[in-house]
């Protein structure tokens, strides 16, 4: 693990467990998470369709307002890892080429499911713009980029 983050509390969550896929969108204090520390999300038993709803529940939960229990908003990206989101995930992996392509092929599922897992959906389809936009910022705030998930740290081992 690296040093700098040995310091820092790491929640766990294990969204493989369906009926832990949504938690962190229900946590209103900011957290910093391993996901699935025993098991790979990016073995090739976990199916595309399931981790595109990983993904877009990250999504949302990275673009959270801290103490407003879901509501998505445009936020100013930092560029460390700890404290630049409300919610913020590394996933270590061992399977980098499903990784990268599966990240490369599946913007605009994992834009719909950011939408589908958002609570406002005014909101919501601002969120989902902003991932699948081409341009790769938000067309509210040009400075402030949603693709890639600026919450989400691959970590290949």
């Amino acid at each position: 693990m690296n040093k700098e983050l040995e310091t820092f509390k790491l929640d766990v969550w294990n969204p493989i467990n369906g009926e832990d896929l949504i938690k962190p969108l229900s946590w209103i204090e900011p957290r910093n998470l391993i996901v699935s520390p025993t098991e790979d999300i990016f073995n090739e038993l976990v199916p595309d369709k399931f981790l595109i709803e990983i993904f877009g529940v990250m999504a949302v939960a990275g673009a959270m307002e801290p103490g407003t229990s879901g509501k998505p908003f445009c936020r100013l990206i930092g560029k460390d890892w700890i404290g630049h989101g409300p919610h913020n995930f590394r996933i270590p992996t061992k399977y980098r080429q499903r990784a990268e392509k599966f990240i490369t092929n599946n913007r605009s599922k994992i834009a719909s499911a950011a939408y589908r897992h958002a609570n406002d959906l005014r909101d919501a389809g601002d969120l989902a713009y902003q991932i699948d936009n081409k341009s790769e910022y938000s067309r509210c705030y040009p400075h402030w980029r949603m693709w890639p998930l600026p919450n989400v740290f691959l970590e290949f081992y």
